[in-house]
């Protein structure tokens, strides 16, 4: 398996991008197979009874360039989209700069520097919102960092603040008993999505979570519905 240069099998570099939204040069292509906690697509690769689970766009890179990433260093987005596999928007660098970069983007938060303070309100709402919303949609949309909203969700920090119910049984109620979409509503998701809305305005909108309008954009669910999937055809690029 450590020897293996899979990004050269042609069989496994067919599978990868089977699972790829292939769009134009220039836009993001995204990711419709597994995806990490972490927001990045997995990617499974097996032999001899051996698996792999890899980041999805470190993947596309390696096909891409036929080589490996050199250890030490990290592969980066240009477009800060963690479901992107567009070789184009993706570039090698080290992980100081990559966090650099990030802070200055204002993707991540500097640890030792000035940090966003939630109040009470907001910890209560993020305790509410769980199960509606991934660790990772909070964090975005509260500005902190995903270990700081595990350690609310899993009450070492702020535990007298009241909200809803942090459990996994709760959290999947409420996911049961979320808004459901219609057809109706799926064929307008997707084409405002077409025409430039963004997967949170999306949800803002329907009232679902960012996650439900990522698997109805990227075909992960819905598929069914004819005539809606606004996903270009699968292309051999970068095969």
């Amino acid at each position: 398996m450590e020897n293996w240069q899979f990004w050269k099998d042609e069989g496994v570099r067919k599978r990868f991008w089977s699972k790829v939204q292939v769009s134009s040069q220039n836009e993001c292509w995204y990711w419709r197979g597994g995806i990490f906690a972490t927001g990045y697509g997995q990617f499974t690769i097996n032999r001899g009874g051996q698996r792999k689970t890899l980041r999805a766009h470190r993947v596309a890179w390696m096909i891409d360039n036929e080589v490996a990433i050199p250890k030490g260093l990290v592969c980066a987005h240009s477009c800060d989209q963690p479901l992107c596999v567009n070789p184009n928007h993706l570039r090698i660098t080290s992980q100081a700069k990559n966090v650099r970069e990030a802070v200055e983007r204002g993707r991540i938060v500097r640890r030792n520097g000035p940090r966003r303070k939630l109040s009470e309100a907001q910890v209560a709402e993020i305790k509410a919102l769980y199960g509606e919303l991934t660790q990772q949609e909070l964090a975005d949309r509260y500005g902190v960092s995903i270990y700081a909203i595990s350690c609310i969700i899993r009450g070492k920090t702020w535990k007298h603040v009241l909200g809803g119910s942090t459990s996994s049984e709760e959290a999947r109620h409420r996911r049961k008993h979320a808004r459901k979409l219609t057809a109706e509503d799926v064929r307008m998701i997707r084409a405002l999505y077409a025409q430039g809305m963004t997967q949170r305005e999306l949800a803002e909108r329907f009232g679902v979570g960012q996650t439900t309008i990522s698997a109805v954009v990227r075909g992960a669910s819905w598929a069914h519905l004819e005539g809606v999937n606004t996903a270009p055809a699968h292309s051999s690029a970068g095969a």
